[in-house]
Parts: structure tokens; C-alpha cells; sequence
């Protein structure tokens, strides 16, 4: 686990100074060592920071083939890099360390950058140089674990783990996307290839790019996505056989190892599983003052139950005051989910004892869980596909903003973003979530969540969270094979009336006390109306707004807010992405501009 970042530049080189100072603003990603690559006359330059997970004195990054004809630096962590590295040694490669990471060179080699891509099972962000064909080859993991952004002009390309990282690098216009910003402003996140910085991309889950450097060209292609295929109905036993063994595989460390433990279906029964491996394992969850929101009863309920070593916080209104700045500064690209900040916490307290935390995210939208599927589900069993079709429009109608195609609600009309950005040609006023390959209705829905929400929220939210911990996040519902046997349950399986994640629930029926089996999900629901508007003085709303340098007319957001704060209607939702938003611009634009200026000189502080 760590954070990499590289240049290609075809015209001149690549200054090592430059991507030193790059480097070392990800130091929080991994404070256990760093690592360098230049290619001859520094066309080629790559670097890397490494949180020592595998092979702590061995794995020293960047990692050859033999010949050093191939050089790897990964972020991220192979599951399955000792069966492969049993298959490779078999063909006469040779190791010199025990790393996850050489298998990749290895692999590489021996079976090209499509055979290495389908056998790996794990979460990672990797760059292997081919040195003398002059190729670089950037793949980010089948969900999007781990994260990876890039820019692309004439005779330059850069590459990062982090977003403002690599809007430091010389040449890359940190200016506002508005088509980005559109999408930030309707879902608090930006889904796709887009970011919020014009000349910046992000490589999406299941992709590779590959980088000509001698010719100057680089193309995107995707190598693995969910599919659609024949409905296959499965007993809860292989469900539960199969997430073991993803368990068991992600338990694999040569350091301490934790579980975020909710006290919900999904994180219990991972520490279920995870106990059958480890006989004693540490778990953290997070409790809120408001009794209606706090789910410390249950995890402490599981715990005693399985007989964990069990850690708990308490998150109130002063808790979201101290740290919203924090967040901000770390969260690295803009996202405005409420639940970073208790995650935040809950990271910075588990990094005090472990340095791997399995977390459940992935089980809801491959298991069906949230409650907006069940009207596509009921639409679907009585009137098919016409009846899906009007359910969607139905909850479109009802919901004043609108809806994703899986029913998530949308924070802001289409009509109020026109207005808020100004100039409607810079936003084509179109949500670019992609577009679907199935048929079914359910699993459409699903899809859309798997590809937008999870991927550029939920599993952005643990990564950078958890990096800026130096912890690493690790989620078993997200082993392909997994996620390629729920995706193809039939409906009952998973929506059986109004009971969501059926067969996961009889799958935990042996391992967990009944009620825990059945509560229905909770998640992280903060009572964010009351901070807000603590939080929101009218001044603060007028300071926050033009403070952001959105390069827009500020005052249509700022009437916004100074409405909702003074009538006590605040659309909380909307009103947190805006704040997260303005906040987060402030300080990219010092955290920029301060990198740039302090080149390799000064160390500059983690983002």
C-alpha cells in the first residue's frame, strides 16, 4: 500500500526535484519509505510511497524482472501473489523478495499486461514500465479500491494517487471543470473520468492506459466489468464459503489487522468469518450522542457475541466542528458525504493499533440492500420491464431533484445548477453516469451504484480517509468472483418482500444472534440539520462562497444558503456539499500553489 506518481515527458525530461517534491507530499500514504525510477535521459520518471504491509524489510519498491528490463511500483495489495508467484517460479522466474508488487513484474512478462490483468485478485493503482518496447502501462482494480488520476497533453503525461499532487506538476491546468462541477453539485461526488480540475482525469475501475512515450500517444480501454449473465440461484452455504474465503485472503499481513464493525449485517459477518481465521481480532466502530443515530448497542453486541476486542468513539456536534477542516485538507478530491468525518476519526483511533482494517462496503450494491431497490424490484415482478420503467419515473416525479437510475436522490434540479454556474454551455447539463449492459432492471440499478456511488464514493471516502492515516482499508465483498456470483442471483434472492440482502441474511443465520441477522440497514445517518445550522451564521455562508475562487457568480449559492439558514429549511445534503466544496477549493488552491513554490526544498505538508 502506498501512493505513486510519474512523468513522461517527449520533449524534454523529467525533472527529479520536481517529482521528489511530488513524492513527498504523499508521505501519508506511506511513511514507511520511498522509491525512484528514471528511465535513460529522464523521459520516463516514476516514484512512490510505501506503507510496508508485505515483506516490511524486502519490499522495497521500484521492483525488476530479471533482466530490469521491467519496472513495477503499485499501490495497492495482491491477494492472491503467492499462488502466482508458485506458477511463475514453475516457469524458471526467479524472486529476490517476498513482495506482492514483483509478482507483477513477473506476471507481466510471462503472461502480457491482459493475461497478468485476469489473474490478479486485489485492490490496486500500478505502473509497469516496459522499458525497451518504451511502453508505460497504468491499471487501477476491478471497483476502483484504490484511486489514480492522470493528465495527458502534447509531449507530457503525468500520472498520481492524488489528485493535487498532480495538479502541482508543472504544465497542468488546475482551473474548474464545469462539467465536473456540475455532476459535484447534483450527487456531492464526481462519477466517471471527470474530476473538478479541467485538465485532470481519472483512470475508471476495471481500466488500463497505455502510454506510447516514444510516439507521443497514449488510449484508455476497459479490461474487466460486471456483465450480465443467466440468473443462477445459489444455496446461502456457497455465499458464505466464498466470502470466507475472500476474508481469509485479506487477512493476509505481515502487520496487526482490525474490522470497522457497524453492528449491521455486513461488517458483522466479516468479523464472523475473519474470526474463523484469526482467534482473537480488534474491532472500532462509531457511536453518535443523539440516541436515534447511534448503533454502539449493537456493535457492542456483536462484539461480546463473538468475543472480539472491541473499541468505541462518541461524534457530536463539537467532533463535526474540529473536524471539518481536517477532512478537507485530506480528502484530496471533493466529496461531500457527512460520513467522512466520524470515518475520519473512527481511522485515526484504529491506526493507533492496527495498520489493515476490513471495512463492508460493496455488499450493498452487489447484495441488493438499499431500500430505494425495492420499488424497482416490486415494479419489476408485476408489470417487467414497462413497470420498472415507470417506477423510475414515478420517483423522479416525486422527488423534486430528480434521481440516478438506481433511485438515488439527487441533491439539486438541473435548473439550479444552470443558475449556480452560470454559463449553461460550460455544464452541458447532463449527469454522465455511464451507460448500462443489462436488461434487468434490478441489476441495472445495482450496476449504477456500483459504477457511480461505490466506486467515486464510498471506496474514494475509505482510501483517502484511511491514507491519511497510513492505514490500509481493505473490503472482501469486492473479490470478483464474489461479486460476479451475487450479480447473477435471481430476484428473490435478493429482495424477498420488503427483507433486502436475503441470502447474505441466511448465509449469517449460523454465525450471528437473530436480530442482528435481520436489522435493517442503518448506516452513517448524522443529524447534520441541527450542526449546519449551528455551524452557518449568515457571515460565515457570505465569507465561505467567494471564498472558494469557483470563478462563478457567487451570490446565486450564497442566497441559497442565507434562505434555507434564516427559514430553517436547510436541504442539508446540498448545504454540506456546498461547504465541503468552498472549503475544499480554499485550501487546494494554497495546497497548489505551495507545492509548486516549494519545489524539493521544503518538505510540504501531506494533503
Amino acid at each position: 500500500m502506498c501512493g505513486i506518481v510519474g512523468a513522461i515527458e517527449t520533449r524534454s525530461a523529467v525533472d527529479p526535484e520536481v517529482l521528489a517534491a511530488l513524492n513527498r507530499s504523499m508521505k501519508h500514504r506511506g511513511p514507511d519509505g520511498d522509491g525512484f525510477f528514471f528511465s535513460s535521459c529522464h523521459r520516463l520518471g516514476m516514484a512512490m510511497r510505501r506503507l510496508a504491509i508485505i515483506d516490511p524489510e524486502g519490499g522495497q519498491q521500484p521492483l525488476f524482472t530479471e533482466n530490469r528490463q521491467i519496472a513495477v511500483m503499485q499501490n495497492g495489495e495482491i491477494y492472491n501473489h503467492c499462488e502466482l508467484r508458485g506458477q511463475l517460479e514453475a516457469r524458471g522466474h526467479v524472486f529476490r523478495t517476498r513482495s506482492d508488487t514483483e509478482v507483477l513484474a513477473h506476471g507481466f512478462e510471462e503472461w502480457g499486461l491482459s493475461g497478468l490483468l485476469d489473474r490478479l485478485d486485489g485492490m490496486f493503482a500500478f505502473a509497469i514500465a516496459d522499458i525497451g518496447r518504451q511502453k508505460l502501462y497504468l491499471a487501477r482494480d476491478r471497483f476502483g479500491e484504490k484511486p489514480l488520476y492522470y493528465h495527458a497533453a502534447p509531449g507530457r503525461f503525468a500520472y498520481a494517487s492524488q489528485m493535487l499532487t498532480l495538479a502541482a506538476y508543472p504544465g497542468v491546468d488546475s482551473s474548474w471543470d464545469f462539467e465536473g462541477l456540475n455532476s459535484y453539485l447534483a450527487l456531492h461526488y464526481v462519477p466517471g473520468d471527470r474530476t473538478v480540475l479541467r485538465d485532470i482525469r481519472k483512470l475508471r475501475p476495471g481500466h488500463v492506459v497505455t502510454v506510447d512515450w516514444q510516439a507521443g500517444r497514449h488510449h484508455v480501454e476497459c479490461y474487466w466489468r460486471l456483465t450480465e449473465t443467466d440468473e443462477r440461484s445459489r444455496q446461502p452455504e456457497e455465499i458464505r464459503e466464498q466470502l470466507e474465503r475472500s476474508v481469509r485472503s485479506r487477512l493476509i499481513a505481515d502487520v496487526p489487522v482490525g474490522i470497522f464493525l457497524s453492528g449491521g449485517l455486513d461488517s458483522s459477518l466479516l468479523a464472523a468469518l475473519a474470526l474463523r481465521s484469526l482467534p482473537r481480532i480488534a474491532t472500532f466502530s462509531m457511536g453518535f450522542a443523539e440516541c436515534s443515530h447511534d448503533e454502539r448497542p449493537y456493535a457492542q453486541q456483536v462484539s461480546d457475541y463473538l468475543g472480539t476486542t472491541h473499541h468505541h468513539l462518541v461524534f457530536d456536534g463539537d467532533s463535526f466542528e474540529e473536524l471539518l477542516p481536517r477532512v478537507v485538507a485530506d480528502m484530496d478530491e471533493p466529496i461531500g458525504d457527512q460520513a467522512m468525518l466520524p470515518l475520519y476519526w473512527l481511522c485515526e483511533v484504529a491506526a493507533q493499533e492496527v495498520k489493515v482494517v476490513l471495512s463492508g462496503e460493496g455488499a450493498d450494491e452487489l447484495f441488493a440492500g438499499y431500500s430505494y431497490f425495492n420499488s424497482v424490484s416490486s415494479s419489476t415482478r408485476q408489470r417487467g420491464w414497462r413497470g420498472w420503467l415507470r417506477a423510475v419515473y414515478r420517483r423522479g416525479r416525486n422527488c423534486p431533484n430528480g434521481t440516478t437510475e438506481s433511485g438515488f436522490p439527487l441533491l439539486s434540479c438541473q435548473h439550479e445548477r444552470n443558475m449556480w454556474l452560470g454559463n449553461t454551455s460550460k455544464a452541458n447539463g447532463r449527469l454522465r453516469l455511464g451507460k448500462s449492459n443489462c436488461h434487468d432492471p434490478l441489476r441495472r440499478a445495482c450496476l449504477a451504484d456500483v459504477e457511480s456511488w461505490l466506486a467515486e464514493d464510498l471506496l474514494m471516502k475509505l482510501d483517502k480517509m484511511a491514507m491519511a492515516h497510513g492505514l490500509e482499508g481493505r473490503a472482501p465483498y469486492l473479490a470478483a468472483s464474489l461479486a460476479e456470483m451475487a450479480f447473477s442471483l435471481p430476484h428473490r434472492q435478493k429482495i424477498d418482500g420488503n427483507r433486502n440482502k436475503t441470502i447474505l441474511r441466511d448465509a449469517a443465520a449460523s454465525l450471528l444472534p437473530p436480530d442482528i441477522v435481520e436489522r435493517p440497514k442503518q448506516g452513517f445517518v448524522l443529524p447534520m440539520r441541527r450542526w449546519l445550522s449551528d455551524y452557518l451564521g449568515l457571515e460565515v455562508v457570505k465569507d465561505l462562497i467567494p471564498f472558494a475562487g469557483l470563478g462563478i457568480d457567487p451570490q446565486p449559492l450564497i442566497s441559497l444558503l442565507e434562505s434555507e439558514v434564516r427559514n430553517g429549511i436547510l436541504r442539508e445534503r446540498l448545504t454540506y456539499a456546498v461547504v465541503v466544496l468552498a472549503k475544499w477549493a480554499a485550501h487546494a488552491r494554497g495546497y497548489i500553489e505551495r507545492l509548486r513554490r516549494t519545489g524539493s526544498r521544503i518538505e510540504c505538508a501531506a494533503a
